[in-house]
């Protein structure tokens, strides 16, 4: 089976489908909805003004809140400084930072996969994306950890994509028997340490039912 593996390209593909809507932009508060459309299998609501926004994100004191489509009961709260850059390919949520290339979002399937083997399987679909294929992926961790309160894994790792230096932290894990969740953090660059807050803050706001 295939575990969906993201790379700097599909980053920009998913990046332009947002724009699919000619002339729209993000929904300000003060508008009726006219009309849904689905984009990328997800639902959008279009308003009287000219605006739209996911049907699945809600804002919530100062915060904007995510639920999956694809694993029930699975959901995010974020800081309205992550901004959304576009689901598609294999994202179902894709943020990122309003003052630098940090970026933040999931990838989720349908099918539960075991820890050991979704991590041999994101090295695997990386390498098909990195120069130098596997070899060209660089693991620099891979240890257990929690996600509000459920068992993780997560796994650092460094890859060069259509030649841009990439540094990933992939959290990943089956969620009992309703699907399989990598929770995604990657940097331009060989370092995402300075990162470690916005890290935490966005894993702080994740829900599992």
């Amino acid at each position: 089976m295939k575990i969906s593996y993201f790379s700097v390209k599909a980053i920009s593909i998913a990046f332009l489908a947002v724009f699919t809507f000619v002339g729209l932009s993000q929904h300000s508060q003060a508008a009726d909805v006219e009309g849904r459309v689905v984009l990328n299998g997800q639902e959008v609501f279009l308003y009287d003004d000219g605006t739209w926004k996911y049907a699945n994100v809600k804002s919530v004191r100062g915060k904007k809140c995510f639920s999956s489509a694809i694993i029930d009961g699975v959901g995010v709260c974020y800081k309205k400084s992550m901004i959304d850059a576009g689901s598609g390919d294999d994202w179902e949520l894709l943020l990122s930072n309003k003052r630098s290339s940090f970026y933040a979002g999931w990838i989720a399937e349908g099918i539960p996969v075991e820890s050991e083997a979704l991590g041999d399987l994101i090295i695997s679909n990386a390498g098909a994306a990195a120069e130098g294929g596997e070899d060209g992926v660089a693991v620099r961790s891979r240890e257990a950890t929690q996600v509000g309160g459920r068992p993780f894994m997560v796994m650092e790792y460094f890859a060069n994509v259509d030649g841009i230096p990439v540094t990933y932290l992939n959290y990943y894990s089956p969620i009992d028997d309703k699907g399989s969740l990598q929770i995604v953090f990657f940097v331009g660059g060989s370092d995402i340490k300075p990162q470690q807050k916005k890290i935490d803050e966005f894993l702080a706001g994740m829900t599992f039912e």
